[in-house]
């Protein structure tokens, strides 16, 4: 796989995708699944308390 953008390897380590295995093509990471929906169902948790908290008036 050619990269479209060559970009440093520490700014593509941000990128969820690249710590997921490529299924079915290589075996699953159950390890690093899991992990990657521990962070996306935390941070939406997080992200749903917040907007509750917001400070609207009304009008």
């Amino acid at each position: 796989m050619v990269p479209l953008l060559e970009l440093p390897g520490p700014l593509l380590d941000l990128s969820p995708f690249r710590h997921l295995a490529e299924v079915p093509v290589a075996d699953l990471d159950l390890t690093a699944a899991l992990l990657m929906l521990l962070i996306g169902a935390t941070a939406a948790t997080a992200g749903i308390a917040l907007f509750r908290r917001r400070d609207l008036k009304e009008a």
